[in-house]
């Protein structure tokens, strides 16, 4: 199940503040410095959308409930004038799937990057990125497109360092699997692919996204950007099909395991039958003479006991001819 993180309760929100291209200058806050030439970034926590849209931007209101409350759906909506994307980055923390939600506003005057207010680790990592990416977008000719491109970017990065280390964890898996088989590899295997089916749903949902801000049905994007957005997302495609795969390889882990494990069930039982086969008739034999008849035969012979025993030994050896000739052992 997809969670959001519990976070330490003096994590706080970063609120409000960005970036003018065209004054070169930061802002805080608010946008009332900023003019009609402005090209501007801005990150904002969810509580300030409500704000924005009544006093800047005429955004639809569904997105303005989108972009103010966690949701686990992905979707791309193309507008007049803007781009609205709902996304969501998944990492593996221990055994758990951990979400962080991204909202983005993409104009050709501003790009308005909305996230969590308390922000956990992978947001916090996002910020740090960001933040260098705004200094490599400055003097370029459409630094907002750049940046629209380089969210996409840094989701498949990082989908790409995740998917690895999940193959890393199946490989070690599948390594466990030949040395020993317990209970415990059947949950650790279970939850892998419930990583694998996850991560192949979120990039099936990017790869989708990605085509549809190819369609640019607004005309928002440039050239260069659209050059861009098809490289990413020929890699969001190859790394969907990677996450495919690597749901097909927890599959064979699982099926490798019950197989494995069916086997050992097996020899358990055999070895349990070799044994009853074994004894079975040693205790039919000392059944018969442990009868309390006053007439038995064996009784009055002073070599009884000793004939019981090579009786015993006699059908002993003779059983295991039998399961040797069979192969048994």
């Amino acid at each position: 199940m997809i969670t959001r993180r519990h976070l330490r309760s003096d994590k706080r929100g970063f609120g409000m503040r960005g970036y003018d291209f065209a004054s070169g200058r930061e802002f805080e806050a608010t946008l009332s410095g900023l003019g009609d030439e402005s090209c501007f970034v801005l990150m904002c926590d969810p509580k300030d959308v409500c704000r924005l849209r009544k006093d800047t931007f005429d955004w639809d209101k569904s997105t303005v409930v989108l972009s103010t409350n966690l949701d686990e759906t992905m979707r791309y909506t193309g507008y007049s004038d803007y781009d609205f994307v709902s996304m969501f980055h998944i990492g593996a923390e221990c055994d758990r799937v951990e979400h962080s939600e991204i909202n983005i506003y993409f104009a050709q005057k501003y790009l308005v990057l909305v996230l969590p207010e308390c922000p956990d680790d992978i947001i916090e990592r996002l910020l740090g990125d960001f933040h260098m990416a705004i200094e490599a977008a400055k003097g370029r000719p459409a630094p907002l497109s750049y940046l629209y491109h380089y969210l996409f970017e840094w989701i498949a990065t990082d989908s790409s360092n995740t998917l690895e280390r999940l193959e890393d964890e199946m490989e070690d898996a599948s390594e466990a699997l030949e040395c020993m088989v317990d209970k415990k590899q059947s949950s650790d295997i279970t939850e892998l692919r419930k990583k694998a089916y996850t991560y192949r749903k979120l990039l099936r949902a990017l790869s989708e996204m990605g085509e549809q801000i190819l369609a640019d049905d607004n005309n928002l994007l440039d050239e260069e950007a659209l050059r861009y957005f098809r490289n990413t997302d020929r890699r969001l495609g190859r790394l969907y099909g990677f996450a495919g795969n690597l749901f097909e390889f927890s599959q064979e882990l699982l099926r490798d395991y019950e197989s494995k494990l069916s086997f050992q069930m097996n020899e358990n039982v055999k070895t349990l039958t070799l044994i009853t086969l074994f004894f079975g008739p040693l205790t039919v034999i000392s059944g018969i003479y442990g009868m309390n008849f006053v007439h038995v035969p064996e009784f009055d012979w002073q070599f009884g006991f000793f004939f019981a025993l090579g009786l015993m030994v006699l059908v002993s050896l003779i059983v295991f001819l039998i399961l040797k000739k069979k192969r048994w052992f």
